[in-house]
């Protein structure tokens, strides 16, 4: 005769947060509010990873909602080279933020929602 198994097991909110954000990178389907001006849109989706978690929240119907923060730089001026200085950007530090939600259904989905404010 088989053992019972629990109905749920503890996972931890780092290594959960992880694994959603991994599987986030990978697989989901991406909502992103990036304004023209930021100084690269690379450095946005680079700063998605698991040390800018802020929030890891069970929903309740088989999925994670995974939150966090971080700040990119915004262009906000350029000034011009002159024959002794090269041309320079100068920019802001502006908020970012993102979710995904991950549904363990299957083989899972997931969706994610990123906005530099």
């Amino acid at each position: 005769m088989k053992p019972e198994l629990p109905e749920t097991v503890e996972i931890e909110s780092e290594a959960l947060a992880q694994f959603v954000v991994f599987m986030g990178r990978e697989i989901a389907e991406w909502d992103a509010l990036i304004p023209d001006d930021v100084a690269s849109e690379d450095y946005v989706w680079d700063e998605v990873h698991a040390s800018n978690v802020t929030e890891v929240e069970g929903l309740g119907d088989g999925s994670v909602a995974v939150r966090g923060k971080f700040t990119v730089p915004i262009v906000v001026d350029y000034i011009r080279g002159t024959w002794h200085h090269p041309p320079e950007t100068k920019t802001e530090r502006h908020d970012a933020m993102f979710e995904i939600v991950f549904w363990f259904e299957d083989e899972g989905y997931a969706e994610g929602y990123i906005e530099v404010m």
